[in-house]
């Protein structure tokens, strides 16, 4: 198997964009915090995952990253990809029709 770090550029996973909007405590006992919105992944800085377009940027190269991953270690189509797939599609299409109702698009 080739190392993810060799694979994928911009490593990137949901718990990296949750952090990135919410900072819990060490002590469970006190409520989570709201974080600056901005990713702690090198290349990525910039997008803040409390505006839309960088969030749904973010969750669509998880999804990427996955889907590329899957390819490189010769997964081929494998029900996994194929239900990732499908996942990143259905939330797009749903981007743009919410897009097109609200925004004109």
């Amino acid at each position: 198997l080739r190392p993810y770090s060799h694979v994928i550029k911009h490593p990137l996973s949901f718990r990296d964009i949750v952090g990135a909007l919410v900072e819990f405590p060490e002590e469970m006992n006190t409520n989570p915090s709201y974080s600056d919105g901005h990713l702690p992944v090198r290349g990525l800085a910039s997008w803040n995952m409390w505006k839309g377009a960088d969030l749904l940027q973010a969750i669509d190269l998880v999804f990427l990253n996955c889907l590329a991953y899957g390819k490189a270690v010769v997964e081929g189509k494998s029900p996994r990809r194929s239900d990732t797939n499908i996942l990143r599609k259905k939330i797009m299409e749903r981007n743009q029709c919410y897009r097109a109702a609200t925004c004109g698009y």
